[in-house]
């Protein structure tokens, strides 16, 4: 998250250094601008809010790893795990939301854990389980390739309509000369 904000800080910064450039690229086609300006927006707020809603994963997968090691001190020492519980109880207590990436995945083996007490899932199963964790990280990722590629697009037609423009005032510049050879 933190280089995110230090990204978006940077461009900002950029773009105060060189305020009369962006101004006048905005005059030139404010549609044009605008569209970027909103798809930039758009992109930094998703990228923003998608790294925000993975921090849930990563405190739903801390909250497993308690689960799985209390298991674990069952299975091996019995008459230790209550100490350790209790030792634990002197850090901050994980508190979180149902994750949505890590949901199957979770449901089933904290399921797992509770119900027998061990952590023991096929392969078959867990190839499932990954394969759906990366379905779902690559959706929410398709959004930040889309307004990637939308930024590109845009500044390509931005970058054509220009050459356009160019063109059409040097057409206009070698209309108005006179060739004849009087001048």
């Amino acid at each position: 998250m933190t280089k995110q904000v230090c990204v978006v800080a940077i461009v900002i910064a950029i773009g105060v250094w060189q305020h009369h450039f962006v101004l006048q690229a905005a005059s030139a086609d404010i549609y044009i601008f605008g569209l970027l300006i909103g798809a930039g927006a758009f992109g930094i707020y998703q990228a923003i809010h998608g790294t925000h809603r993975l921090a849930r994963e990563f405190t739903a997968l801390q909250a497993m790893k308690e689960i799985y090691g209390d298991a674990i001190w069952a299975e091996r020492a019995p008459q230790d795990l209550l100490a350790a519980q209790i030792a634990r109880t002197k850090r901050d207590v994980l508190v979180y939301k149902q994750p949505s990436a890590l949901a199957t995945a979770h449901s089933l083996i904290v399921e797992e854990i509770q119900r027998n007490g061990t952590f023991r899932i096929p392969t078959a199963t867990m190839q499932v389980l990954v394969a759906d964790l990366e379905s779902k990280l690559d959706d929410r990722q398709g959004m930040s390739h889309y307004l990637g590629a939308l930024m590109v697009l845009l500044g390509l037609l931005g970058t054509f309509i220009g050459l356009m423009h160019t063109l059409e005032s040097v057409g206009g510049i070698l209309g108005s000369m006179d060739l004849s050879g009087n001048g």
